[in-house]
């Protein structure tokens, strides 16, 4: 695993119509741009090109600057699916919300906390039955990122799989996840995915899943590619 520092990812964000100045140090394989920008003004090409050709899992560390940190006071362990068909096409959450966090439409990947007893895999399976009515099946972890919610003081620790959609059937959500999140699917193709994440970062709490979830779906792109390729 490869610890990479918070950098500008040209071409995929656009940097004045954010409030924040920075995405991963992550180079993306064929994708056009293979140089990024550093906080300490170096770049790390070489370092990117090895990660993706040794395979090596997607490893963040991200800050919130639209929050002021004050302190954390507890850890969540999350576990999230990239869900996507041999169609190519990839299954989201649709979550629309009004609280603490504000006012907000939002796209978002699959998953939640890790309930007690359980592992990762276990977990991701549940979530994405309970939330998408989907049973799917594990392709491969992309990798891990760690954000925080200020707010909230909660420290995140998000594990993300990559998992193949074998079928759709009944959701079961929770009271809140219908009556306060109004959650719904959504599938879309990776470059109307893209657009729709750049879409919602309008928003404070948008900006902050744009800024952990856009990397890593990047990623899986690129994953999704060589499994259907080989498949």
């Amino acid at each position: 695993m490869i610890k990479f520092s918070v950098c500008y990812l040209n071409n995929y964000i656009e940097k004045p119509n954010f409030g924040w100045a920075f995405l991963f140090g992550i180079v993306w394989g064929n994708l056009t741009t293979h140089r990024y920008l550093c906080y300490d003004g170096t770049t790390k090409e070489s370092e990117g090109r090895a990660m993706l050709e040794n395979g090596q899992e997607l490893y963040l560390e991200l800050k919130d600057q639209e929050w002021e940190f004050t302190y954390t006071d507890h850890d969540r362990q999350v576990a999230r699916a990239v869900v996507f068909d041999d169609a190519g096409y990839f299954y989201f959450v649709r979550v629309q919300r009004d609280d603490d966090f504000g006012k907000a439409e939002l796209i978002e990947t699959s998953g939640g906390g890790v309930e007690a007893g359980e592992d990762l895999t276990t977990a991701i399976l549940r979530e994405l039955r309970e939330e998408l009515g989907a049973e799917a099946e594990i392709v491969g972890k992309i990798g891990v990122v760690s954000d925080y919610y200020n707010l909230i003081h909660r420290h995140n620790i998000n594990h993300y799989y990559l998992c193949r959609l074998i079928s759709l059937g009944e959701r079961n959500l929770t009271e809140m996840e219908q009556n306060d999140f109004h959650l719904s699917t959504i599938r879309l193709d990776f470059a109307d995915a893209v657009a729709d994440y750049k879409r919602c970062a309008t928003t404070p709490l948008g900006r902050l899943i744009c800024q952990r979830e856009l990397p890593v779906l990047l990623r899986a792109g690129e994953m999704v590619k060589a499994f259907l390729h080989n498949s």
